[in-house]
């Protein structure tokens, strides 16, 4: 193995991964080598030890091509990354208990002013420079196309019931590196006086951008942004495993505090929003009561108040202000009072079962199912939507009817 070349930017760095507070397992995996300017984050698909097996084979396969140092950083990236994308395929054709494992990923190679950059799915870079923050890649998520695109904001984007779901992986079918819509390519500059951050989505699904940057440039070394990032995660809930890795330019932590005080206004000024993006079901129970007022004062509602406060004369009903809501929600809802319905087995979850979850959704909820294979038949009527809280996790197989 070749010796790492001088880079010409002296770089710090700092790393942790942690497995979360939801969690049993850490599917993410990271590599920090601030000596050769290789840095890389890894975030395993397909549950348990699938997951993990396909983070393990994604960092070994791309650090043996990325440290035998030949050829462009963009021919090199994408070489790396269709390597451990066709032995991950390789290993899950050949094992069953590994059908459906991949992987998303993003790397990064500085040298010479630039950082070059390989990535797949929805972990993310973002790039430090000039006292502002921009994210570098692009989710390849439909929900991330949207929001990069700007018909969703980054909470509203951060809150959306299909946030998980991506379009591009690695390791779940076969590639040539020059194939169209798989490896990203980003170049950009990198000078002494940035920063730039990798990360798996555990960190950007919980942590707005306005607070992420207000910890990088409160300064501290690289080791103590990391730490202070994963901090953020698992207060904002920590419901994935949550993987960091930090790079500064030699000058950075001197740059940075200059801009460390508009910074950390920002994040307060967002504080009550962002803090909310664990449980967005707790944002509507908190705010039920405004948008059921908006809409008692609605034409179409005072005549149903009126129908139903009639039924209740006529009969002798007697109902709480709570039961009334829920029978006027059943006769006009706005779209705001959609949910997310979580299907599982873990106190965060809402119902055991699918069939618990249809019959208590409304048209326009979501059901997000948890991982696991679910031998259940599915009938679903009206706009209710069945999605997996993780790509290849949730898996619907119908029943035996022999």
């Amino acid at each position: 193995m070749s010796s790492a070349a001088p880079l010409q930017t002296r770089l710090h760095a700092g790393a942790a991964s942690h497995m979360g507070l939801r969690r049993e397992n850490n599917e993410d995996r990271f590599h920090c080598d601030p000596g050769r300017g290789l840095f890389l984050v890894v975030d395993g698909v397909g549950g348990q030890a699938a997951g993990e097996r396909a983070a393990e084979i994604a960092l070994r396969m791309i650090r043996a091509r990325l440290e035998r140092e030949t050829g462009s950083a963009a021919d090199r990236l994408r070489e790396a990354i269709t390597l451990a994308n066709n032995e991950i395929y390789r290993e899950a054709s050949a094992n069953p208990a590994l059908e459906g494992m991949a992987c998303v990923l993003t790397v990064a190679l500085v040298r010479d002013g630039r950082v070059t950059i390989g990535h797949v799915g929805d972990s993310r870079l973002y790039l430090f420079a000039g006292g502002d923050i921009r994210k570098v890649t692009h989710d390849h998520s439909p929900v991330g196309e949207r929001e990069d695109v700007g018909e969703l904001d980054e909470l509203e984007a951060m809150r959306h019931p299909r946030r998980n779901e991506i379009y591009r992986d690695v390791g779940s079918t076969p590639h040539e590196p020059d194939d169209e819509g798989f490896v990203e390519i980003v170049d950009v500059p990198f000078g002494p006086n940035d920063a730039m951050l990798l990360c798996t989505d555990g960190l950007s699904d919980l942590v707005p951008s306005a607070a992420i940057a207000s910890i990088v440039y409160a300064g501290g070394n690289p080791q103590a942004v990391v730490d202070r990032l994963i901090e953020s995660a698992n207060a904002a809930g920590g419901k994935d495993n949550v993987t960091v890795v930090f790079v500064a330019g030699a000058s950075f932590e001197s740059a940075a505090r200059r801009h460390g005080h508009r910074w950390a206004a920002r994040a307060s000024a967002a504080a009550p929003d962002a803090s909310d993006t664990a449980g967005a079901a707790a944002h509507r129970r908190r705010h039920s009561g405004g948008s059921l007022l908006r809409w008692l004062v609605s034409r179409p509602a005072v005549l149903a108040v009126g129908i139903v406060l009639g039924l209740a004369l006529g009969f002798g009903l007697l109902m709480t202000s709570a039961q009334l809501a829920d029978r006027l929600a059943g006769l006009v809802r706005p779209e705001s009072w959609a949910r997310t319905w979580k299907v599982g087995a873990t106190a965060d979850d809402d119902v055991a079962s699918i069939e618990e979850a249809l019959r208590v959704a409304r048209p326009g909820d979501t059901i997000e199912v948890g991982p696991g294979e679910y031998t259940v038949p599915v009938v679903i009527e009206g706009a209710v939507r069945l999605v997996s809280r993780k790509p290849h996790e949730a898996i619907l197989r119908p029943p035996d009817t022999a």
